[in-house]
């Protein structure tokens, strides 16, 4: 779990760091001591971060390796991100291939310049991102990788 924790918090401090102001959710288990302060915000709630309308609030969602970050932009045209590097030993876990093939790394929006943008501009550019690294992936129905997983497990 150390592990875990220690590689959020690079990428929180990273974010923070290239300009952005993280508002962070943590994992109903995550029993950590966050500090807030005017570039790191907590979600203090339970509820999950698709039941909020952060549409004018949000840049993007970022995870470890939730699913969060492959159905908020079906939810609220918001683009998710996830630390894909992170990803071990999931070779027969079809979530998370999903998750790995069909989400770009977050290490992505490190090379945007935040602090020369507006928040539109910024969310444009950001969109753009993560629709290029969508647009050559087949329909999910028509994955080979996640077809040969569910053969592979015996379901289908």
């Amino acid at each position: 779990m150390d592990e875990i924790i220690d590689a959020q918090n690079s990428i929180i401090e990273k974010l923070i760091h290239n300009g952005y102001k993280v508002i962070f959710k943590p994992h109903p288990r995550d029993n950590c001591n966050y500090q807030e302060n005017s570039k790191f915000q907590l979600l203090k709630t339970k509820i999950p971060l698709e039941c909020y309308n952060l549409k004018n609030k949000c840049l993007a969602v970022i995870s470890l390796f939730s699913s969060i970050s492959c159905q908020m932009y079906h939810y609220q045209n918001i683009v998710g991100f996830c630390a894909t590097d992170l990803i071990k030993n999931a070779q027969d876990d079809i979530g998370i291939n999903i998750i790995k093939e069909y989400t770009p790394n977050v290490n992505n929006l490190l090379n945007i310049d935040v602090g020369t943008k507006t928040f539109e501009e910024l969310k444009k550019e950001i969109l753009n991102l993560y629709l290029n690294f969508i647009k050559d992936k087949p329909l999910l129905s028509e994955n080979k990788v996640i077809e040969k997983l569910y053969e592979k497990l015996n379901l289908i």
